[in-house]
Protein backbone atom coordinates (compact mmCIF):
# COMPACT_ATOMS: atom_id res chain seq x y z
CA UNK A 1 0.00 0.00 0.00
CA UNK A 2 2.83 2.29 0.89
CA UNK A 3 4.77 1.75 -1.99
CA UNK A 4 1.74 2.16 -4.35
CA UNK A 5 1.26 5.38 -2.84
CA UNK A 6 5.12 6.54 -3.19
CA UNK A 7 4.53 5.53 -7.14
CA UNK A 8 1.45 7.77 -7.85
CA UNK A 9 3.38 10.35 -5.59
CA UNK A 10 6.64 10.62 -7.40
CA UNK A 11 4.96 10.20 -10.84
CA UNK A 12 2.49 13.06 -10.22
CA UNK A 13 5.61 15.20 -9.02
CA UNK A 14 7.52 14.63 -12.35
CA UNK A 15 4.83 15.70 -14.17
CA UNK A 16 3.51 15.04 -17.45
CA UNK A 17 5.91 13.53 -19.82
CA UNK A 18 8.12 12.18 -17.38
CA UNK A 19 7.88 8.65 -16.08
CA UNK A 20 9.95 6.51 -14.10
CA UNK A 21 10.70 3.88 -16.78
CA UNK A 22 11.64 5.58 -20.01
CA UNK A 23 14.62 4.23 -21.25
CA UNK A 24 17.99 6.05 -21.65
CA UNK A 25 18.46 5.12 -25.67
CA UNK A 26 19.11 8.12 -27.79
CA UNK A 27 19.24 6.75 -31.00
CA UNK A 28 15.67 8.05 -31.66
CA UNK A 29 16.01 11.56 -30.08
CA UNK A 30 19.30 12.05 -32.24
CA UNK A 31 17.63 11.08 -35.14
CA UNK A 32 14.39 13.44 -34.39
CA UNK A 33 17.50 16.41 -33.33
CA UNK A 34 19.41 15.90 -37.02
CA UNK A 35 15.94 15.58 -38.72
CA UNK A 36 14.91 19.49 -37.26
CA UNK A 37 18.88 20.39 -37.81
CA UNK A 38 18.50 19.55 -41.06
CA UNK A 39 14.87 21.35 -41.86
CA UNK A 40 15.98 24.14 -40.86
CA UNK A 41 19.36 24.33 -42.43
CA UNK A 42 17.07 23.15 -45.97
CA UNK A 43 14.66 26.06 -45.14
CA UNK A 44 17.58 28.66 -44.97
CA UNK A 45 19.06 27.79 -48.36
CA UNK A 46 18.09 31.25 -50.58
CA UNK A 47 17.60 33.24 -47.42
CA UNK A 48 20.55 35.73 -48.31
CA UNK A 49 18.54 38.53 -49.24
CA UNK A 50 17.16 38.64 -45.15
CA UNK A 51 18.02 41.43 -42.83
CA UNK A 52 22.01 40.45 -41.62
CA UNK A 53 21.10 40.41 -37.62
CA UNK A 54 17.88 37.81 -38.17
CA UNK A 55 19.75 35.50 -40.33
CA UNK A 56 22.99 35.81 -37.65
CA UNK A 57 20.03 35.04 -35.34
CA UNK A 58 18.77 31.91 -36.69
CA UNK A 59 21.94 31.28 -37.20
CA UNK A 60 23.34 31.62 -34.10
CA UNK A 61 20.35 29.30 -32.92
CA UNK A 62 20.85 26.33 -35.24
CA UNK A 63 24.81 26.32 -34.01
CA UNK A 64 23.15 25.42 -31.07
CA UNK A 65 21.78 22.26 -32.26
CA UNK A 66 25.00 21.33 -33.80
CA UNK A 67 27.05 21.75 -31.32
CA UNK A 68 24.43 19.76 -29.09
CA UNK A 69 23.83 16.79 -31.49
CA UNK A 70 27.29 16.57 -31.46
CA UNK A 71 28.12 16.55 -27.90
CA UNK A 72 24.57 13.44 -28.05
CA UNK A 73 26.39 11.58 -31.08
CA UNK A 74 29.26 11.30 -29.09
CA UNK A 75 27.95 10.32 -26.05
CA UNK A 76 25.34 8.36 -27.85
CA UNK A 77 27.73 6.54 -30.11
CA UNK A 78 30.14 5.57 -27.25
CA UNK A 79 28.32 5.58 -23.57
CA UNK A 80 30.42 4.62 -20.80
CA UNK A 81 27.22 4.05 -18.14
CA UNK A 82 23.97 5.05 -17.87
CA UNK A 83 24.95 8.61 -16.85
CA UNK A 84 26.70 9.08 -20.32
CA UNK A 85 23.36 7.42 -21.73
CA UNK A 86 21.74 10.18 -20.09
CA UNK A 87 23.91 13.20 -21.08
CA UNK A 88 23.34 12.25 -24.35
CA UNK A 89 19.58 11.64 -24.40
CA UNK A 90 19.78 15.71 -22.64
CA UNK A 91 22.20 16.81 -25.38
CA UNK A 92 19.72 15.42 -28.25
CA UNK A 93 16.79 16.73 -26.48
CA UNK A 94 18.61 20.27 -26.34
CA UNK A 95 19.71 20.12 -30.09
CA UNK A 96 16.37 19.46 -31.03
CA UNK A 97 14.47 22.27 -28.81
CA UNK A 98 17.24 24.88 -30.51
CA UNK A 99 15.94 23.98 -33.90
CA UNK A 100 12.74 24.14 -32.73
CA UNK A 101 13.75 27.59 -31.21
CA UNK A 102 16.02 28.64 -34.66
CA UNK A 103 12.71 27.31 -36.64
CA UNK A 104 10.33 29.57 -34.88
CA UNK A 105 12.59 32.60 -35.03
CA UNK A 106 12.95 32.25 -38.81
CA UNK A 107 9.19 31.62 -39.46
CA UNK A 108 8.66 34.95 -37.38
CA UNK A 109 11.11 36.89 -39.28
CA UNK A 110 9.47 35.64 -42.07
CA UNK A 111 5.74 36.29 -42.07
CA UNK A 112 6.96 39.54 -40.53
CA UNK A 113 8.80 40.66 -43.69
CA UNK A 114 7.42 42.85 -45.86
CA UNK A 115 5.09 40.64 -49.07
CA UNK A 116 5.04 37.74 -46.84
CA UNK A 117 1.69 37.85 -44.83
CA UNK A 118 0.56 34.76 -46.75
CA UNK A 119 2.94 32.94 -44.43
CA UNK A 120 0.69 33.01 -41.34
CA UNK A 121 -0.71 29.60 -41.72
CA UNK A 122 2.39 27.83 -43.53
CA UNK A 123 3.47 25.15 -41.10
CA UNK A 124 6.15 22.48 -40.96
CA UNK A 125 8.14 21.40 -37.97
CA UNK A 126 6.49 20.09 -34.75
CA UNK A 127 6.72 21.30 -31.22
CA UNK A 128 5.38 18.20 -29.83
CA UNK A 129 2.74 19.43 -28.08
CA UNK A 130 0.60 20.10 -31.49
CA UNK A 131 1.75 24.17 -32.48
CA UNK A 132 3.18 24.02 -35.55
CA UNK A 133 5.84 26.84 -37.15
CA UNK A 134 8.21 26.87 -40.16
CA UNK A 135 7.71 26.98 -43.50
CA UNK A 136 8.06 23.81 -44.94
CA UNK A 137 6.42 20.36 -44.34
CA UNK A 138 9.73 18.33 -44.81
CA UNK A 139 10.84 17.22 -41.37
CA UNK A 140 8.73 14.79 -39.09
CA UNK A 141 8.80 14.62 -35.33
Amino acid sequence: MITAMMVCVSTLALGPGISLAQSLDCRQPVQRAQRSVDKVTDDLKGMESMPKDQLDHVNALLDEAKKSLDAARQGCDKPQDDYARARALGDAEAAHGYAIAADRLHFTYMKDAKGMGGMKNMSGMSDGKGGMSGMSSGAKK
